[in-house]
């Protein structure tokens, strides 16, 4: 899935727009193969899918109030939107219907990822990360509390045992994705913007000093750093 998205302040011109993204995906695609199924793309709050080399504006899925900022997806094709309006929403794509509207932060969602059994993880500007049990049909069931910056990136490690958070407090925190409670706190010396799962039980971390970092879980140190980018 992938996420282009812009505030509503914002004037764009879609058509344009198509224009530059589909030079830019199909450049990706050539390269990876990627077009073997269908990709959901956000653009300026609408819902676009890739497929067979081409973009198209399948549904206009509308209801958020600022812009949105993250995506995933669930195994049974539903979705769900985060947005700086503080709303999470849940969709079911193909019949263009809002599900649920998760309220609990009290300020910008910037990152979102999903379990194996479906428990959704929200983390924001509020500085907290929710945990959504039931995100179809109930509201939060927890409140994780710790970071002192924005949380700007959540991943589920590959065993599903551990939330991993990294946040703009220069630190990666862990929690037992059963329990919830805190295992520990990393500092990497850095704003963290993405996080991922290594098949090995690490993760790989993107932060703002233009570096990805693999970090061991166990040992709680980074044991490789890689600076290729300029910005």
């Amino acid at each position: 899935i992938t996420n282009i998205g812009f505030k509503k302040k914002d004037k764009v011109d879609l058509k344009e727009m198509y224009k530059n993204m589909l030079s830019q995906i199909q450049e990706f695609d050539a390269k990876t193969g990627f077009d073997k199924n269908p990709t959901i793309i956000n653009v300026y709050d609408y819902e676009l899918v890739w497929n067979n080399n081409q973009v198209t504006k399948e549904k206009e899925l509308i209801d958020h109030e600022e812009g949105v900022t993250k995506i995933v997806k669930f195994e049974d094709n539903n979705i769900a939107t985060a947005s700086m309006d503080g709303k999470i929403i849940v969709w079911d794509v193909e019949g263009g219907q809002k599900v649920n509207t998760l309220e609990g932060h009290k300020s910008s969602i910037w990152s979102l990822c999903i379990d194996k059994a479906g428990h959704l993880f929200s983390g924001s500007s509020d500085k907290t990360i929710i945990v959504w049990t039931k995100p179809k049909e109930s509201s939060m069931n927890y409140v994780l509390k710790g970071h002192k910056g924005t949380v700007y990136a959540l991943a589920i490690t590959r065993n599903n045992k551990l939330l991993v958070s990294g946040s703009d407090d220069k630190t990666i925190r862990v929690w037992d994705a059963n329990t919830m409670n805190k295992k520990c706190t990393i500092n990497v010396g850095a704003t963290i913007t993405s996080i991922g799962s290594l098949l090995d039980g690490s993760i790989i971390c993107g932060s703002d000093d233009n570096a990805l970092k693999i970090v061991n879980l166990k040992t709680q140190r980074i044991e490789d750093c890689l600076v290729e980018h300029t910005c």
